[in-house]
């Protein structure tokens, strides 16, 4: 798979997450009690952060191989 393809799914669900994290903000400024609809999907987060890493990693050794 492509960097540029792999860059972009990322800043995707990247930005899938942020809109979840808007929702449940709006939701506890709204007075919502804590709970299922206000939790954080950490094992996503975790994901995300796994892959951007691995991504990391990715460019990097292409960056070596290259020069």
């Amino acid at each position: 798979m492509r960097i540029e393809t792999l860059k972009s799914t990322l800043l995707s669900e990247i930005k899938e997450l942020e809109e979840s994290l808007h929702i449940i903000e709006n939701r506890v400024k709204e007075g919502a009690t804590l709970g299922s609809h206000t939790n954080v999907d950490t094992a996503r987060i975790n994901n995300l952060i796994g892959k951007y890493q691995l991504l990391t990693e990715i460019m990097a050794a292409n960056e070596t191989k290259e020069q």
